[in-house]
């Protein structure tokens, strides 16, 4: 499932990249038209080989706790700030 350089993007591997694992699962299992199980066992084994590979190619998303802690925070400095 290797990008090569001058072609199309690997559509599994584009998502992985996203963080989007269950699009990859999706985009797996319409290219290999196999069951879920299948897909997310392959999918998480080429996960794994692209974040030993690239793994600077990986969009790194907030997790939601973050997220709502950052959320929290900011609202807080933006009422300091009107006070």
């Amino acid at each position: 499932m290797p990008d090569v350089p001058g072609s199309t993007p690997n559509p599994v591997d584009t998502a992985l990249f996203q963080g989007q694992k269950i699009e990859a699962i999706k985009r797996y299992r319409a290219v290999h038209q196999c069951d879920l199980k299948e897909a997310k066992d392959a999918v998480e084994r080429r996960e794994r080989e692209l974040r030993l590979q690239e793994p600077s190619r990986f969009v790194d998303k907030p997790s939601g706790c973050l997220t709502v802690v950052l959320i929290v925070v900011l609202c807080g400095l933006a009422g300091w700030a009107a006070a």
